[in-house]
């Protein structure tokens, strides 16, 4: 493939903790949010009315869209880039039960989502590697 004319591509950072304050994840990473919940704040519909439910946990995400596959890696590798420079404070998240996931989507229809977690991350990189993941219609 070497282009993304039959879908799009979306690079996403999504941050979760049952206290996640996002406006400091926003300072710490200097990065703007595409979604930003806090814990206890109304849930709203899409079309601006509240649920009458409030968020059990805070939720950050940031999203790039990726101009074409061919673009890719590179859009990744500056996305960790900028994300090493927070290293411990994403790690302090994680170790205190939040998640931080950064991944790829393909948006077409009859899409799927492929989730790896560190340690298998961890092994692939130790051997050397490389990860591809091919998507056939």
């Amino acid at each position: 493939m070497s282009s993304s004319s039959t879908f799009s591509i979306a690079l996403t950072c999504l941050i979760s903790h049952r206290d996640l304050d996002p406006e400091t994840v926003s300072r710490q990473l200097e990065l703007v949010p595409y979604i930003s919940q806090r814990k206890g704040a109304d849930v709203v519909t899409p079309k601006g009315r509240s649920s009458g439910d409030t968020y059990k946990e805070g939720k950050w995400g940031y999203e790039v869209e990726v101009a074409n596959i061919d673009v890719l890696e590179g859009e990744v590798a500056r996305l960790i880039g900028h994300l090493s420079s927070s290293r411990r404070f994403l790690q302090d998240i994680t170790n205190t039960g939040g998640k931080v996931r950064v991944f790829v989507s393909f948006s077409r229809p009859g899409a799927f989502a492929l989730e790896l977690g560190p340690r298998v991350l961890e092994d692939i990189a130790a051997m050397g590697v490389t990860l591809g993941v091919e998507v056939f219609s």
